[in-house]
């Protein structure tokens, strides 16, 4: 029994067991339909939310673009508004991008500067189509598209209102050239107006004095050349030279006096009497002849630059034909101008003295350090000794320089600021001479030099090589004699000095004095010095070519003489020259210093005699301070006498 009751209960459970399958089945289905129409539904809301978010986008965008449409149909109602009363027959352009709800708008009158910052603000990347471009007239009020043909001729129509605007600027500025003349003569003469007037300084008029040599009291007799410290009492030293310290414009006159003897040169201030300044050669054989004063501006490093790229291209302009030239010229005449701020505060005149003697060897030297910062010699193997040296007043960094081996040196100084620069750069050498250069002078483009047997010689400084030609040749440029003098001097000739009548109803031109040794001061003048050169060419048997040169000879007249009574050599003079008269200053062999005067009639006429006991001497140069307050003459015997205007 027990096993057929359990056999039952199996098929029952089995049959409860299916139920159950079925069941689980239909319940599974159910789920998973409302899962499907569960997604179904999220994805339905989230399409109709974004079609909702976009309609609500649109109708922004609509509202804004209404809005500018306003505002622009404002604008240009107020703009026709304006127009109308100035140009009726004028045309706008309009042009309307509907595709892009963007409408831009140029108007050809003064009015399309303010639409175009309102409008265009949003639009200035965008590029405009044929067909969105229509034309309004402003009478009619008609719109109409344009064709490509139009929007051609609408663009021609512009370009032919560039030319023309830019034909007009051109004129302009035709004018405005014409007109910077005049504006530059006003401004000038504004400025004169401006600028107070520089009251000239009138110095005393020594020639008008009576007894001139009582108005002047001798205040010191010293000894600056000796050649050991302390040596009071050293009279073994022969001064050969002095010279006042040039005065720069703007400012007082210098009364420092340089004098030069022995291996010494030294530097008086005259309101003392005390030596403020000496150089001492260690070599003890040196003998200073000569010496001179020259003012130089302190370029700073950048105008150093500049002055080297303007040598440059001067140097270039004058290799290439002279069109070429005038264009160089005026490129580097408006360089300058833009140049010209830098050199406002930044130029200073600096004194310098520069020496040379027995051993061949010139010194400089800067009174502000007193010390030696370069020097100059040539280059051979044994330097003969230096006459006299003078500097040129056109070109303050030429020095010439006369030596006993019968030529003339010409040596450039240089740039103070170049420390690397130990030597002055030999520009030239003067050759042709007979006997020794013992006087030379510069005036204007022309050397003037003086020989021991009384010639005169005459160099012309047009053909002078720049410094950089000079250091990259390797030979010295030589130049030959312009002309010679015979007839004047038969002596040695101690000094000359160029007279110029700049102040003074003259006419003349190259005059000149020079004094010999044994005869006579000579005052002579020459005419057309500046002649250029002839050259004649010659063909020989053997056709070769030998040019020969063919200057025309040039007769000095002589104007004045003053004979000389007492013969000594290497006696020199000074000459002071200014508006109210013209001075010559010089020495005796009986130790006097004579003052003549240069009259009318180009005579010369002794006004004053300077005598003195402890002066028997010869005093071998006399100078003048340029406001005529000092007066000072030195000697042989190591004495430097300074006189005083009372």
């Amino acid at each position: 029994m027990k096993e057929k009751l359990n056999w039952k209960s199996q098929i029952l459970n089995d049959i409860f067991d299916l139920k159950s399958l079925e069941n689980f089945k239909k319940n599974s289905n159910k789920t998973k339909k409302d899962d499907s129409t569960s997604k179904s539904t999220s994805i339905f809301n989230k399409n109709n939310t974004k079609k909702k978010e976009k309609e609500e986008k649109e109708k922004e965008k609509e509202k804004e673009k209404e809005k500018e449409k306003e505002k622009e149909k404002r604008i240009i109602n107020n703009d026709k508004n304006k127009d109308s009363a100035k140009n009726k027959n004028k045309l706008e352009t309009i042009v309307i991008n509907d595709d892009k709800n963007d409408d831009t708008i140029v108007v050809d009158d003064e009015s399309s500067n303010n639409i175009d910052k309102n409008l265009n603000k949003n639009n200035k990347s965008k590029s405009l189509i044929d067909d969105d471009i229509i034309m309004i007239d402003s009478k009619s009020k008609k719109r109409k598209r344009t064709t490509i043909k139009s929007k051609k001729k609408i663009e021609n129509n512009e370009k032919e209102k560039i030319a023309s605007s830019e034909d007009k600027t051109v004129k302009r500025r035709k004018r405005t050239k014409k007109e910077k003349s005049t504006t530059k003569e006003e401004d000038t003469t504004e400025k004169k107006k401006i600028k107070p007037k520089i009251q000239k300084i009138k110095y005393p008029i020594l020639s008008k004095m009576d007894n001139l040599d009582e108005k002047f009291e001798l205040t010191y007799i010293i000894r600056p050349n000796s050649k050991r410290e302390h040596a009071e009492f050293d009279d073994s030293v022969c001064i050969w030279d002095c010279a006042f310290e040039p005065t720069i414009e703007g400012k007082d006159a210098s009364h420092i006096v340089a004098t030069c003897g022995a291996n010494t040169v030294s530097m008086i201030e005259c309101h003392t009497g005390k030596v403020i300044a000496k150089y001492t050669n260690l070599i003890e054989v040196e003998n200073y002849y000569s010496l001179d004063w020259t003012v130089v501006k302190v370029n700073s490093e950048s105008q150093q630059k500049q002055n080297q790229v303007d040598d440059k291209k001067k140097n270039n302009s004058k290799k290439k034909e002279t069109e070429q030239s005038e264009v160089n010229n005026n490129d580097n005449n408006n360089k300058k101008k833009d140049t010209t701020p830098l050199k406002t505060n930044t130029n200073q005149y600096c004194s310098i003295l520069a020496a040379g003697g027995q051993l061949g060897e010139i010194i400089f030297l800067n009174r502000m350090q007193g010390e030696c910062f370069r020097y100059a010699e040539p280059k051979v193997s044994k330097p003969q000794p230096i006459t006299q040296i003078r500097f040129s007043k056109d070109n303050p960094k030429w020095l010439f320089a006369g030596s006993e081996d019968r030529y003339v040196y010409l040596y450039d100084m240089g740039e103070l600021n170049d420390t690397e620069q130990d030597a002055a750069t030999n520009l030239a050498k003067f050759v042709g001479l007979k006997k020794d250069p013992t006087a030379i002078n510069v005036n204007k483009n022309n050397l003037i030099v003086g020989c021991s047997d009384g010639a005169i010689v005459i160099y012309n400084l047009s053909n002078i090589p720049t410094v950089e030609e000079a250091k990259k040749s390797a030979h010295l440029v030589n130049i030959s004699i312009s002309h010679k003098f015979t007839s004047l001097h038969n002596t040695y000739i101690d000094d000359i000095i160029p007279y110029s009548p700049q102040y003074h109803q003259d006419s003349l031109v190259n005059t000149f004095f020079t004094r010999g040794a044994k005869d006579r001061i000579c005052l002579w003048s020459v005419d057309n010095l500046d002649l250029p050169i002839q050259k004649k060419t010659t063909t020989k048997r053997n056709s070769k070519k030998s040019e020969t040169t063919i200057r025309k000879e040039l007769i000095p007249t002589t104007l004045s003489e003053l004979k000389w009574t007492h013969y000594v050599e290497c006696v020199r003079f000074s000459l002071i020259n200014d508006e109210d008269e013209t001075l010559l200053l010089t020495g005796s062999g009986a130790g006097d210093i004579n003052i003549y005067k240069l009259q009318e009639d180009k005579s010369l006429k002794l006004i004053s005699i300077f005598k003195h006991e402890q002066s028997r001497e010869a005093i071998r140069k006399v100078v003048l301070s340029k406001d005529k307050k000092y007066l000072v003459g030195v000697n042989e015997i190591n004495l430097a006498f300074i006189w005083k205007l009372k």
